[in-house]
Formats: C-alpha cells, structure tokens, sequence
C-alpha cells in the first residue's frame, strides 16, 4: 500500500465515523 493509498484510506474512515452523508 502507497502512502497516497492509505491516506485516502484514513480520510474514508473518518469520513466514515462522523457519518455517510459527509463520506458520499
């Protein structure tokens, strides 16, 4: 995994964490 990757990565699941509406 690239360092990009998984960056985006995080940034989904705290998208994911505050809520879906904010991640779609």
């Amino acid at each position: 995994m690239t360092k990009q990757a998984s960056k985006k990565a995080t940034q989904k699941a705290k998208g994911k964490g505050k809520g879906t509406k904010a991640s779609a």
